[in-house]
């Protein structure tokens, strides 16, 4: 799988994540130990604690035009991005697909986003990845660049 190395065309700002923050539908980057890309960029679709392990699209696998085309998506399947999260303990905002494996209003739940987004495009279903928290390191969250949102 291609490694594109594109993550400054991608990400704004990023910030360190404090314990217990991770949420689905954060853009995340971090140190990994073990797999090809030592440094993946993730769109976080799952955040399984109990195997401690989050699953989701790695944005290093997917070139500039199909990112783009990743959030194209998600505006006419009208799933909503948070330009400006607030999270609690963060320095500033950053961008979050809102995501939810609970039923809140207007969020769109995993499996859901899976099915009817990531599965549409063979290129983007291929970048789909599991990653354990206990290979990970410097876990960051992302705030994106607008021309990538729509």
């Amino acid at each position: 799988m291609p490694n594109y190395h594109h993550k400054s065309k991608i990400v704004k700002r990023e910030e360190i994540i404090p314990d217990g923050r991770l949420k689905e539908g954060m853009i995340v980057s971090f140190r990994y130990k073990g797999g090809s890309d030592k440094s993946p960029l993730v769109l976080v679709l799952y955040n399984d604690r109990d195997k401690k392990m989050i699953e989701g699209i790695n944005l290093n696998y997917l070139n500039l035009d199909r990112v783009t085309r990743l959030f194209e998506i998600m505006v006419e399947q009208k799933v909503k991005v948070n330009k400006d999260e607030v999270i609690e303990d963060f320095e500033s905002d950053i961008t979050r697909v809102q995501l939810s494996s609970f039923k809140i209003k207007d969020n769109t739940t995993p499996p859901r986003f899976y099915r009817e987004t990531i599965k549409s495009d063979s290129i983007i279903k291929s970048a789909y990845r599991s990653y354990y928290l206990t290979k990970m390191s410097l876990l960051k969250a992302a705030d994106i660049q607008e021309n990538l949102l729509g």
